[in-house]
């Protein structure tokens, strides 16, 4: 095999090695890092109608909660410390 016909091959593999497994540089769901500003979160509040839906996103908003975390979240899960 002619040494330019190997070159070719190596370019040809590796050049759907990349097509295939090269992961993307822009992220699938967009930046996970991004958090509401609190005008942000205020104006979110006021366009909720529903108590159980205000109190879900408060408790995701002030403990950090992501979205799979506070799904599963129940009531038997939170123990609150009374100070008497």
């Amino acid at each position: 095999m002619a040494k330019h016909n190997v070159e070719d091959l190596r370019t040809l593999i590796h050049q759907s090695y990349v097509k295939r497994f090269k992961r993307s540089l822009i992220p699938k769901y967009g930046n996970l890092n991004k958090g509401f500003t609190e005008y942000e979160l205020q104006r979110f509040f006021k366009a909720i109608d529903s108590s159980k839906f205000r109190i879900l996103f408060s408790y995701q908003a002030q403990l950090g909660l992501r979205i799979g975390e506070a799904v599963k979240l129940n009531v038997k899960n939170i123990h609150l410390l009374l100070s008497i």
